[in-house]
């Protein structure tokens, strides 16, 4: 619980001195939007550094979140290690729905490419997705704020991915 606090002041914080807004003032999808990059930036950015681009420029073809991205708002891969996100902002006391939490845990059938040709991905998605190494990367997958423990998931049958990837599911955010 005061992590969770700690990160919901600090981006409370960061979203009033970078965009002079409150976090109620802005629109439930800007406010994902600008909790992603806060994220990215300041917790996996310490955790996982290569995984975070410094420049700008590279930083933003990391954002993948527009129609068609398959579930992935952040995408990025960097020493044999590709690091996913989905963030959804909910107000304080929400929870998520199941179907939710089960379309992320599916993220990677829909990613890959022996599995995932049906589903329509977006440009930039698609860039993303060329550089992975199905057969060697090492997924690490972050939903951001899901309220539900840490935990291993083996991918099954899906050819090319490590038997065991580390599900990161953070509960971080519950702001009003």
């Amino acid at each position: 619980m005061q992590i969770k606090l700690k990160f919901r002041d600090a981006f409370r914080s960061y979203v009033k001195s970078n965009f002079d807004a409150e976090l109620g003032q802005l629109p439930p999808s800007r406010t994902s939007k600008l909790m992603t990059r806060f994220y990215v930036r300041a917790i996996q950015g310490v955790i996982t550094p290569a995984l975070v681009p410094k420049d700008e420029d590279d930083f933003e073809n990391c954002v993948i979140d527009a129609k068609d991205d398959c579930g992935v708002d952040f995408l990025s891969r960097a020493d044999g290690m590709v690091l996913l996100i989905q963030a959804k902002f909910r107000g304080y006391g929400a929870s998520e729905k199941p179907d939710e939490v089960s379309h992320f845990c599916d993220l990677l059938r829909r990613l890959h490419p022996d599995t995932g040709g049906d589903f329509p991905k977006n440009q930039r998605l698609l860039e993303a997705l060329s550089d992975i190494d199905w057969e060697n990367d090492l997924s690490k997958c972050s939903t951001s704020p899901w309220g539900v423990p840490a935990r291993e998931f083996a991918p099954g049958s899906i050819r090319g991915l490590p038997s065991i990837l580390l599900f990161l599911v953070l509960s971080l955010i519950a702001v009003n």
